[in-house]
């Protein structure tokens, strides 16, 4: 029996919306991409997760911009992160780089009495006291060079080149908006991370 086309059962694909505003006990962190109408060509996403007793965080950018194939290769980047995030992130780096098949710059993170990231490319960061440079290696070669960073516990802004950010305080969700009504033709994301104590998550 053949079966006609209207009785054929279609898995629709999950489209992967990059944006959120999340609220703990004491830390809070807010993320939003341009474009987000379009959100199947875009390749710039992150995440912000509670992990035992840790906060994990990761924002990247996938080479090229404006198609479905880096869209693709950000939602298999959110896969592989989330898939590894019970392990150290050190040690889960070199084997979500063996599996990803794309290249993206990247920082990712995690946050508990201090802030421990790697940076590969030009994904920068922000703080009161500090604004990173871009890292020379990127994510998903065969060998990645790790630059890594240990900051004291504080709010941190994680920026894509699609945007020239230049200052690191933003104070809600809503704010962001008006920060990305600046980007360039680039896809661009923002993520805020603020530890509302000061010292202690």
């Amino acid at each position: 029996m053949q079966l006609k086309p209207e009785n054929l059962i279609r898995k629709k694909e999950k489209k992967e919306f990059c944006l959120f505003e999340k609220r703990f006990d004491n830390i809070e962190a807010f993320l939003k991409t341009s474009p987000y109408l379009t959100i199947t060509t875009s390749g710039d996403c992150g995440v912000f997760e509670k992990v035992d007793n840790k906060y994990l965080f990761a924002l990247w950018d996938i080479e090229g911009h404006g198609n479905k194939r880096v869209y693709l290769a950000s939602k298999e980047l959110k896969k592989l992160i989330l898939m590894f995030r019970h392990y150290p992130i050190e040690d889960s780096l070199d084997i979500i780089n063996y599996l990803f098949s794309s290249r993206a710059s990247m920082i990712i993170g995690e946050m508990k009495d201090e802030i421990l990231l790697f940076q590969f490319g030009n994904v920068n960061f922000i703080t009161k006291t500090k604004r990173s440079l871009s890292a020379l290696s990127i994510f998903g070669m065969d060998a990645i060079v790790k630059k890594r960073y240990n900051l004291p516990l504080q709010n941190i802004t994680l920026f894509s080149d699609g945007v020239d950010l230049h200052k690191s305080i933003i104070y809600s969700y809503e704010e962001l908006e008006n920060v990305l009504r600046n980007k360039n033709n680039d896809d661009a994301s923002i993520m805020v991370i603020k530890a509302k104590n000061g010292s202690d998550i």
